[in-house]
């Protein structure tokens, strides 16, 4: 017998913010929907992120992870009952998301699980009771961890842009309508590389980007099977090198060894997000404009292992979602 309570999912509509989108979709986005889904003893709407304040005719559970990036149409609508795990806040977002009217929101559904140690000091700091969760993409080898190999070295938008050339570069091709050029990025990924990485990796490998243009009709069923795909493809590679938190952080929940490549900008919006997290990943490869360096020697992708810092975190919000689903029965 189906469950009588309404469980919905956050969406992404870009669509609505085409400016701060760069007309892009971000599939990173969806895949942390798709870690709260896993959960969920069904999906009877879709919320989207940003408009979270808007009348909603019945009450519905959802689980509140994620970056609230424009926050302008916060708090939710009191008919959303709310767990909040992986909450984000960023450094952009701050005037609203701790403004009175917000704080005072966030007390009612304390305890706060944030996405990283910075939001949940923010919270703390103001009297909200808040803890580091971390995020609910390491629960993703719940549902799409497999013993099945295909063998594939993947590189997931990797950074190849870091100069200010580079980056005006990028921005003419983002203005111009150019999308995604394979062979293109596979030299770039060559020469930016061939420093940290061997030829073991860059000799037979594939590129891949979480990044989609904006078609003129948006259908979010279509993002998240492109997000399930990736995914997939991400859990039966032989090791994945990416710049995507939500590329490497589910390749730590599913078993996936992966490298996490980082940029050290100095900019806050990038960094607020990664205090707590950096520290899960073993395999590191830094750039800093045109210097890159990393945390070891990366000879061989048979050499590469993950560490298991994530499983807690991952177990802890396992057990906790769980508990709100079983809550709501």
């Amino acid at each position: 017998m189906k469950n009588m309570q309404k469980y919905a999912l956050l969406v992404y509509d870009f669509s609505k913010f085409r400016a701060e989108a760069n007309n892009e979709v971000n599939l990173g986005d969806y895949v942390q929907s798709l870690a709260a889904k896993q959960f969920l003893p069904q999906v009877d709407a879709y919320l989207e992120r940003e408009h979270l304040n808007e009348a909603i005719q019945e009450e519905v559970n959802c689980i509140m992870n994620g970056w609230y990036m424009h926050g302008n149409n916060w708090p939710p609508h009191p008919k959303i009952n709310p767990l909040f795990v992986s909450f984000h806040i960023n450094s952009k977002a701050e005037h609203i998301l701790l403004s009175e009217n917000s704080l005072e929101y966030l007390k009612q559904h304390q305890p706060i699980g944030c996405r990283d140690s910075r939001t949940a000091k923010l919270l703390n700091d103001r009297g909200v009771d808040a803890y580091f969760s971390n995020c609910m993409t390491l629960t993703l080898g719940n549902e799409y961890a497999t013993e099945e190999s295909s063998g594939e070295i993947i590189f997931a938008d990797p950074y190849i842009y870091e100069n200010l050339f580079g980056k005006i570069i990028r921005k003419l091709r983002r203005i111009l309508g150019f999308g995604f050029n394979e062979n293109l990025t596979k030299k770039k990924i060559q020469n930016r590389y061939k420093d940290v990485l061997s030829s073991a990796f860059l000799n037979n490998f594939s590129v891949t980007t979480q990044i989609e243009k904006i078609p003129s009709k948006y259908n979010h069923e279509e993002y998240f099977k492109q997000a399930e795909e990736l995914l997939k493809r991400y859990a039966r590679a032989k090791v994945v090198i990416t710049s995507r938190i939500h590329c490497a952080l589910p390749c730590l929940g599913m078993g996936t060894p992966v490298i996490y490549i980082h940029s050290q900008r100095e900019n806050e919006e990038h960094n607020s997000r990664l205090d707590g997290i950096l520290e899960l990943f073993d395999n590191i490869i830094y750039v800093n404009k045109n210097k890159i360096r990393s945390s070891k020697s990366f000879s061989s992708p048979d050499q590469i292992k993950n560490a298991d810092k994530h499983k807690m975190y991952a177990e802890s919000l396992i057990e906790k979602v769980q508990r709100f689903i079983q809550s709501t029965k």
